[in-house]
């Protein structure tokens, strides 16, 4: 039989001198050996061309699952009653040698199943396969994680189906389940696969394993008459989208379209999901409100992505996956869809100030916002009391300080006007106050005795350092220096806080309530929520340690939080992710490679640039881009 042969640089062409007694060698020994035993030749002889020719059966059998089964790795007999999915067959790390098929008799056909390795060193070109008559053809492998060699669907193109009645393409992992075919692959091999399923045979089997589709359009035309099932019940659906909750509240989000072969929308046929507690776990425990909307409740807050679609042939139910029939062609499939689930400890409400050109109104340098936790999801906000800036008038309507908290953050801009200023010449002159004395001095009236005070003013560098302090006024009692500080209390010179910086920024609480003090250090009534942001407006130290000053008199702690910078957007891991909390505390999880996560900003952490994923939950800049 004569060769035939690919042109152009295809270094598996099959060279014109061979004869039958040219050896014919397997790159990969383990492909070989199954080769020669379908060929029934003795271990211990080699594979020639001649007895590729001399093939008398019409049918060869290469399953390397039924090999491996039969061969048990390390010797010994095949075990009774044991199993291998495709998946779990040893990966061949290349088909050179496949090639000399071409050379069995016309009459016979290949059934060829295998798995190919994806790793650094494997060889996965499909060019040994083309030109083998095949009858029945599965290739597993790693058509579309790129963190891995992945299959070149494109030379599919190239494979002879003509009398071929199976065609699978599967993925390679069933640890990985997106490693099958995703939508561009698909609609790069659909012409394959539409030409094998008009081959003429009187039925095929087309199987799509481990898949990660949602548009399944492009397999339109493999409606032939002839006996065709399209089977995808193993497909996972990856949608980068996150969907946000609020813990203890029920979440309610809406599903990509999933498109079947005429187009038609499955994903209102969803009944499932596996990010619930262990008591919920059960098929029907989504509440389907129509239009592709859900709501699931009993939500496991330890989940990192909200998981649902179909429970599949694990629960034999109608509901359970899709069964659609159209003429003579069958239509089978299972999908789940996965998204990153980002929780949230309250809902949330961001006011950002800006002005009428649509920049943020600055406060000490800082872009201003302001963040409002809520409690219930639908309950009502107002937010006409924190809408008032000193000299600037509100111009944005009235109805937009009103509304309800939502399970996604909110986000409010409200629109201002500078408020024009009366000018008018002011003299600075000592000021008499009546200060309370410290002196032991009895009084027959009040105990209080006038005393001069001296309005500090910014016209040299010791007032400008005062000012930055935020001292408004100086004062004498009994000799001790005293200073009117910016929330209208004196305080002895010698106590009061001393600015470390005076930049404003954000900064955001730990995983604990946080505890505030005065001026003097003095614990407060007030604390700050966990995992909550606030704006500070200096860093100051009190009694020798460090605090932001968070309100008029009010001083949290620099141990107590970091700070953040809001910048909103999506960050894309480079590799598979630890997750830290906010003191860098690793959290002993971590996310794919590959995946996409909604961040709202960034912080350093024990000098390490981290990016926020979820509540407390963060991860280094340099894994993402």
């Amino acid at each position: 039989m004569t060769s035939t042969a690919t042109t152009g640089t295809n270094p598996y062409v099959i060279p014109n001198n061979v004869t039958d007694s040219t050896v014919v060698n397997f790159a990969d020994p383990l492909l070989g050996a199954a080769v020669k035993t379908a060929l029934n030749i003795p271990a211990s002889d080699p594979i020639t061309v001649g007895d590729i020719k001399g093939y008398v059966n019409p049918t060869l059998g290469i399953m390397m699952t039924s090999y491996e089964m039969d061969h048990p790795a390390g010797g010994g007999s095949p075990q009774p009653g044991s199993s291998m999915t495709d998946q779990q067959d040893t990966p061949i790390e290349s088909l050179d040698g496949m090639q000399y098929l071409q050379l069995l008799p016309t009459k016979t056909s290949v059934i060829f199943q295998a798995k190919l390795a994806s790793d650094e060193n494997a060889n996965i070109d499909l060019r040994p396969l083309d030109g083998i008559n095949f009858s029945q053809l599965t290739l597993d492998g790693n058509f579309s994680d790129s963190d891995a060699k992945e299959i070149d669907v494109s030379q599919l193109a190239d494979l002879n189906l003509s009398k071929a009645t199976y065609f699978e393409l599967s993925g390679g992992s069933t640890t990985e389940p997106t490693g099958g075919l995703n939508n561009q692959e698909l609609a790069e091999v659909a012409p394959t696969i539409v030409k094998f399923a008009n081959n003429g045979q009187s039925y095929h089997t087309i199987e799509l394993g481990y898949s990660g589709i949602s548009d399944f359009t492009p397999l339109q035309g493999v409606e032939s008459g002839q006996g065709v099932s399209v089977i995808a019940v193993s497909n996972t659906v990856n949608d980068p989208t996150p969907v946000y909750a609020v813990t203890g509240q029920p979440i309610t989000f809406t599903a990509p379209k999933l498109l079947d072969l005429d187009g038609k929308d499955l994903a209102s046929n969803y009944h499932y999901s596996s990010s619930v507690l262990s008591t919920a776990l059960k098929d029907d425990n989504l509440t389907n409100n129509g239009n592709d909307s859900y709501t699931l409740t009993n939500a496991d807050p330890n989940a990192k992505d909200l998981t649902y679609g179909q429970i599949g042939f694990a629960d034999y139910t109608p509901d359970a996956y899709t069964y659609e029939t159209k003429g003579t062609t069958l239509f089978e499939n299972v999908t789940m869809v996965s998204q990153p689930l980002v929780w949230q400890a309250h809902p949330t409400v961001t006011i950002n100030y800006v002005d009428s050109s649509g920049q943020p109104i600055l406060s000490d340098g800082a872009p201003m916002t302001k963040t409002i936790d809520g409690n219930l999801i639908g309950d009502s906000y107002d937010l006409t009391s924190d809408s008032q800036v000193p000299g600037y008038t509100l111009t944005s309507p009235t109805t937009s300080l009103t509304g309800t908290f939502t399970q996604s953050p909110k986000v409010v801009d409200l629109t201002y006007e500078v408020t024009p200023q009366t000018s008018s010449s002011e003299t600075t002159q000592p000021v008499v106050t009546q200060p309370t004395t410290t002196s032991t001095t009895t009084s027959s009236t009040s105990g209080r005795v006038p005393i001069a005070v001296y309005d500090v003013e910014g016209d040299s560098p010791s007032a400008e350092k005062l000012e930055d302090m935020g001292v408004r006024a100086t004062t004498q009692i009994d000799g001790q220096l005293f200073y009117l500080v910016g929330y209208g209390q004196w305080v002895l010179a010698s106590d009061y806080s001393n600015v470390v910086s005076p930049t404003s920024g954000v900064v955001r609480t730990f995983d604990s309530t946080s505890g505030l003090v005065n001026a003097y250090g003095q614990p407060v009534s007030e604390k700050l929520m966990p995992n909550t942001e606030w704006k500070y407006s200096k860093i100051v130290t009190i009694n020798g340690d460090k605090y932001y000053q968070v309100a008029t008199d009010e001083f949290l702690p620099v141990q107590s939080g970091v700070e953040f910078v809001s910048t909103k957007g999506t960050v894309k891991t480079q590799t598979r992710t630890a997750l830290y909390d906010s003191q860098g505390k690793s959290l002993g999880q971590s996310l794919s490679s590959g995946t996409s996560w909604y961040t709202d900003g960034y912080a350093m952490i024990n000098g390490v640039k981290m990016y926020r994923v979820a509540t407390d939950e963060w991860i280094p800049a340099s894994d993402v881009i």
